[in-house]
């Protein structure tokens, strides 16, 4: 896969993150927003523009935009080094607002499965989050996917 397909894989994760609980908080637009700026596989994207066409693709597809995620991610073979780092990005972006919820949580599960991550390779990589990968029950989607209004993300 290269870097392009990538990059946005990436910045796709985050933003479906960011809104799995049902809502997006300021805290996780300005993690967003400091992530773009941290990560050099960012370089060369457009923010705005990237989060307005998921903002588009979300309220086109609704939840069936995970499904379509995970099956997608799935047929990447991105290197180990890529799939670290998406899990990466998705934990920094998970504890950005001060509080974990569980769709964020089995959000992050279900990216770990699709990458086949070892969950003790992920233990030893990101010990302080060790009840991320810990955490049981990925049997159903438990996310709270909610209409997001276009206008209040591009106000933030």
């Amino acid at each position: 896969m290269n870097t392009v397909n990538f990059q946005q894989k990436l910045f796709e994760s985050v933003f479906l993150l960011a809104v799995c609980d049902g809502e997006f908080h300021e805290d996780e637009l300005n993690e967003i927003k400091n992530v773009f700026k941290e990560f050099i596989i960012f370089d060369g994207m457009n923010q705005e523009s990237e989060i307005n066409k998921l903002i588009s693709l979300y309220n086109q597809k609704g939840i069936t935009i995970l499904d379509d995620f995970f099956e997608e991610i799935k047929q990447h073979a991105f290197p180990e080094r890529n799939r670290y780092k998406m899990i990466e990005v998705l934990l920094k972006i998970t504890f950005s607002d001060k509080r974990i919820d569980k769709s964020e949580i089995k959000f992050i599960q279900h990216i770990v499965n699709a990458l086949e991550l070892s969950i003790d390779d992920l233990i030893m990589k990101f010990p302080n989050y060790a009840t991320v990968f810990l955490e049981s029950s990925l049997d159903t989607y438990d996310f709270n996917f909610s209409e997001i209004d276009l206008l209040k993300l591009n106000n933030n």
